[in-house]
């Protein structure tokens, strides 16, 4: 397992809207079935694509507006959950969630992370920061799953983006885990210290540019799923905008899929 961010120079995205990005272009990775290269040989399937999993909130309640208190999905502005993004179902009080989607993306235009139908997750609303919310972070917990072979080693590209980083801060920890896996991927803060009441545990977390790709090599031991885990914090903030940062990311690739293995 390897730990590496090759961050890329581009424009920072502000609140609601990207102002200007480089195009994020999604590789095309198949399932690829293996040929026996003779006949003693035991084909193998090599499952190359990982899937979205499921994500959740424990403990706690997102909002759109973390300096109003104004829960997340009020006026339709339900802004995390996986992409391409959905719209929300206005109820008359709030808007309900579409199968976990984010309803509104925080770039706009033709140049999108990830192209124009980024498959990914998005975290972008904020917790209660207004000044008699407690100060508990919250959490956001997302996994996707790779279906690992014994003995192969996955070469995975996770691709970070971050937007408004004048705003308090959001940390990012990425980790695997499965047969005989057990790694923490990547660690990061995105958003402005100085208006933030950064938790100890977070306090040493690397900043995070506005495009990273970070890298691991996992070779699981047995067949079996790999879970990649992604955990979003959201600590309270305490100046400015009283908002924290925006984190999306693309869901993992599979750099190295092979054309056959066995």
């Amino acid at each position: 397992m390897t730990l590496d961010a090759t961050p890329a120079v581009r424009s920072t995205p502000a609140r609601r809207t990207l102002l200007t990005t480089a195009a994020w272009s999604i590789p095309v990775i198949a399932a690829a079935v293996a040929t026996p290269a003779r006949a003693a040989s035991t084909a193998v399937t090599v499952d190359c694509e990982v899937a979205n999993g499921s994500w959740t909130v424990p403990g706690g309640n997102l909002y759109a507006d973390g300096s109003q208190g104004i829960p997340a999905g009020n006026g339709g502005n339900y802004t995390t959950g996986w992409t391409p993004t959905k719209p929300g179902i206005w109820n008359g009080s709030s808007t309900v969630q579409d199968s976990g989607h984010a309803t509104t993306d925080w770039w706009n235009g033709s140049s999108r992370p990830g192209g124009s139908s980024p498959v990914g997750f998005m975290s972008m609303d904020d917790r209660d920061n207004r000044a008699e919310a407690s100060d508990e972070p919250l959490q956001v917990v997302t996994t996707f799953v790779l279906q690992g072979i014994s003995g192969f080693t996955y070469e995975l590209d996770l691709p970070v983006y971050v937007g408004a980083p004048y705003l308090g801060q959001q940390y990012l920890t990425i980790d695997a885990a499965g047969p005989g896996v057990s790694e923490t991927i990547a660690q990061g803060a995105a958003g402005t210290a100085s208006i933030t009441a950064v938790p100890a545990a977070y306090a040493g977390y690397p900043a995070l540019s506005s495009v990273q790709v970070f890298k691991a090599s996992l070779t699981p031991t047995s067949t079996g799923p790999i879970t990649l885990t992604y955990t979003f914090v959201m600590p309270k903030v305490t100046g400015g905008a009283r908002q924290n940062a925006d984190i999306w990311v693309q869901t993992p690739q599979v750099a190295n899929c092979p054309t056959s293995t066995s």
